[in-house]
């Protein structure tokens, strides 16, 4: 429970760390590349660059949360656990990709144009995903 209560955490400060990534780039370049980081200590770095953001914008709501984030990962985070979330979150696209497929089957079926699409466009996009993650489970050691 733990586990799931970190990672909800960890996804939701990264979804945040996404939107700000631009100006967080633009107004902390000075800070340390998290790029060239791996695993464990990459999630940290991307906290520590949030967490300057909030600072220099005075937003101690966001600042509260994401020193309670980068805590978690620093307690709880191993390279070994986000090794095993990459694996089962590729082996969840490549669910969705084989329901796709199905869907992209009858689509054809049904000649609706559209929908293939869709589904095609459905699949490329997961493809690519999994292409994306399998880069960085090799990354982490």
């Amino acid at each position: 429970m733990r586990q799931k209560t970190l990672r909800l955490l960890l996804v939701s400060t990264m979804s945040c760390g996404a939107f700000f990534s631009g100006a967080v780039m633009a107004q902390t370049s000075s800070l340390t590349d998290c790029s060239t980081k791996v695993g464990c200590d990459q999630k940290s770095c991307e906290i520590e660059k949030q967490i300057s953001f909030a600072k220099e914008n005075g937003n101690e709501h966001k600042l509260k949360g994401l020193n309670i984030a980068l805590e978690e990962v620093r307690t709880y985070c191993t390279n070994e656990n986000i090794k095993n979330d990459l694996k089962e979150e590729i082996e969840e696209l490549n669910e969705e990709i084989a329901e796709d497929h199905s869907d992209l089957i009858e689509a054809k079926q049904d000649q609706k144009s559209d929908k293939v699409d869709k589904y095609q466009r459905k699949i490329k996009e997961k493809e690519q995903e999994i292409e994306k993650l399998k880069k960085e489970l090799m990354r982490i050691k």
